[in-house]
């Protein structure tokens, strides 16, 4: 079995998007897939046969002030970004897609969404195919904490995956792949700065001290991750694509040239997949 995780994250999913799009343009098909945040929806772009599609969503909606507004704060949920707006937009270009996916209709054998449950911290895997419907997964899965207040699905409380589980590799290993591609959001020498992460902690421990403490300990297990994921790598089990370069989301919404710059890059980067798989 042959596993793909996209741990996308915003608009700098764009890049994850140019990896799928050239393995949809190639033939490239998976076993497993584990999405969190902008990668599930890049993941659910290629299972419909949409991956192109994908790099207009970074380019154009994303950007759109009608998703990320301060106004939004004055809500009653509070939110700087409209999950619901985002992506049941975005996603109306696939009206024709069966979201409701059934095991038969799904073309793998398994498929995740990752979100952080927000009461334990502990990771949930909405597994797509099982009765799950897709775009409340989808919208649990891209809800930042402090940002967002948790979305809620089925009347639980779920922030981002990365939360509990930043690279979810261990999961398309524990569903029986031999071999794994690896999609990250920033550069493969990034290393997580702590500082941040007791920032965030803070911030959310009144209200959420399990999934703060998460937070508390998040460098710690990227980076652990990171380092782990590098071994498997030499091991011939991994293949990690990365961004060689980071743009602030600010930035990015300011010189849309580095989004398209980001796209290419992943779609070039995505040729070793093919080698890798031999």
């Amino acid at each position: 079995m042959i596993g793909i995780i996209d741990v996308s994250r915003n608009i700098t999913g764009v890049y994850g998007a140019g990896v799928l799009n050239y393995a949809a343009d190639h033939g490239i098909s998976f076993d497993c897939a584990v999405g969190s945040s902008s990668g599930a929806a890049n993941l659910i772009s290629f299972l419909a046969g949409r991956s192109s599609m994908s790099y207009l969503f970074y380019y154009d909606y994303a950007a759109r002030r009608d998703y990320m507004n301060l106004n939004h704060l004055l809500k009653e949920d509070a939110s700087l970004i409209d999950v619901d707006l985002l992506y049941e937009d975005a996603f109306s270009v696939f009206s024709d897609y069966p979201f409701e996916l059934s095991p038969d209709g799904l073309p793998m054998k398994h498929f995740y969404i990752l979100a952080a449950h927000a009461e334990t911290g502990r990771a949930h895997y909405f597994e797509i195919g099982k009765g799950q419907p897709v775009l409340p997964a989808l919208k649990a899965s891209y809800t930042i904490p402090i940002i967002n207040e948790p979305y809620m699905v089925d009347g639980i409380p779920f922030f981002d995956g990365c939360v509990s589980d930043p690279l979810p590799y261990e999961k398309a290993f524990a569903e029986g792949c031999e071999k794994v591609i690896l999609i990250l959001a920033r550069p493969l020498k990034y290393r997580r700065d702590s500082s941040r992460d007791r920032l965030l902690s803070r911030l959310m421990n009144k209200r959420y001290p399990q999934a703060a403490a998460k937070i508390l300990s998040l460098s710690t297990l990227y980076n652990r991750q990171i380092e782990d994921a590098l071994k498997l790598q030499k091991n011939g089990k991994m293949l990690i694509l990365s961004p060689d370069f980071y743009s602030p989301m600010q930035v990015l919404l300011k010189d849309r040239h580095r989004i398209t710059d980001l796209y290419h890059k992943g779609y070039q980067d995505a040729a070793a997949i093919e080698s890798f798989l031999k």
